[in-house]
């Protein structure tokens, strides 16, 4: 065997080239990056901990946009919830803008549109010019002075919640450590107003009644004690009127439970439109049921009742009749502060005499509480 070549065999070994070690106190060329995505994921920890530590709505996103800003460094944004019931989009929050440019607070969605895009397709959107971004052409944030945006799409569970707005009106390129964070920014933020959405609808449960949705009786009494308070304070009359269906029992037994129940929810409804804006109406419990009428003086209080009863019987008959239900009639005892009671309980045990009085009497009549 021949070879053409053959080695050499003196030849020395090839040099391995080492790639150059820093030495220890030399400055590391990746430190600054690392650094400022350590600085990024310490505010990301921090948003974490403002957003969770709130359950009020109100206070949760002012705190997403103070801190998405503050991650981004940018000067202005804006928080708008979607309702997806209307497919309408409402600005909730925002910082930075003039009233000219959040004037237009509330904006349908148009299939295919830009915002649809961001919801739907759940795409980040970024632009880091919009002087030279074609596709965008929003006359409103070109008059307002924005160089540079990011929209981001808040989603929780699957459920789209809303859009995250951060605005500059320079332009300039976001930094990529912390725009490959604000997915998670965003899943954490929109995690935090689902459950303050959660959390504000328990609450308004807490304080309704379960078949007719007025205030319950755990709220009335709440809301009894507090307008004597204030009462007590500024020297203001107020009127408790108390209701109840004469004879219930008999449409139960006539017409079963579940045509009760509709009586019941059918009182309710015309009682909410009876009584004013600033009044509370309640139900006490049973077919009984009760509305604070604040302002109102005893004279004024008997009026207001009447028009209260007379419009529920009117509703009654109209939405009874026609399915041949003999609609009940109502009782009412009528109290007013101070004259008829200087405390929360004294009230409610004189109103509640009187409606007795009124049925013992013969039914389908208000009695008031002389003062």
């Amino acid at each position: 065997m021949s070879f053409q070549n053959p080695p050499r065999i003196h030849e020395e070994p090839p040099r391995l080239h080492h790639r150059e070690v820093p030495h220890p106190t030399a400055p590391c060329p990746y430190h600054g990056v690392l650094e400022r995505e350590l600085q990024a994921l310490r505010d990301l920890l921090e948003v974490a901990h403002n957003t969770v530590v709130s359950q009020n709505i109100g206070d949760v996103l002012p705190i997403i946009l103070r801190d998405a800003m503050r991650l981004l460094r940018v000067p202005a944004g804006s928080i708008a919830l979607y309702d997806s019931r209307c497919q309408v989009m409402e600005l909730e929050v925002h910082a930075g803008l003039s009233d000219a440019f959040v004037a237009k607070n509330r904006w349908r969605v148009k299939q295919g549109g830009l915002t649809h895009r961001i919801l739907i397709e759940n795409e980040m959107l970024v632009i880091e010019d919009t002087a030279r971004a074609i596709f965008f052409t929003n006359p409103l944030v070109h008059a307002e002075g924005i160089r540079s945006l990011i929209a981001i799409p808040l989603r929780s569970q699957r459920r789209l919640v809303g859009i995250l707005y951060l605005d500059d009106f320079k332009r300039r390129v976001f930094p990529e450590e912390q725009v490959r964070l604000l997915p998670i920014f965003a899943s954490l933020a929109a995690m935090c107003i689902d459950n303050a959405r959660l959390f504000a609808n328990a609450q308004r449960l807490a304080c309704l009644d379960g078949l007719t949705e007025l205030y319950n009786r755990r709220q009335l009494e709440t809301a009894l004690v507090r307008e004597v308070d204030r009462a007590h304070r500024h020297g203001t009359p107020f009127t408790i009127v108390m209701l109840d269906l004469d004879d219930f029992k008999r449409i139960n037994d006539r017409y079963g439970h579940s045509t009760g129940d509709r009586v019941l929810r059918e009182v309710a409804e015309a009682f909410r439109q009876a009584t004013r804006d600033s009044d509370i109406p309640c139900r006490y419990g049973g077919d009984e049921f009760v509305a604070i009428m604040p302002g109102v003086r005893p004279a004024e209080g008997r009026e207001l009742a009447s028009r209260v009863c007379r419009q529920i019987g009117e509703h009654l008959a109209k939405v009874l009749g026609k399915d041949g239900i003999e609609p009940p009639t109502l009782s009412a005892g009528i109290v007013s502060f101070p004259e008829n009671g200087s405390n929360a309980s004294e009230l409610l045990d004189h109103v509640d005499t009187l409606l007795f009085e009124a049925k013992r009497s013969g039914k389908d009549r208000i009695v008031a509480r002389e003062a």
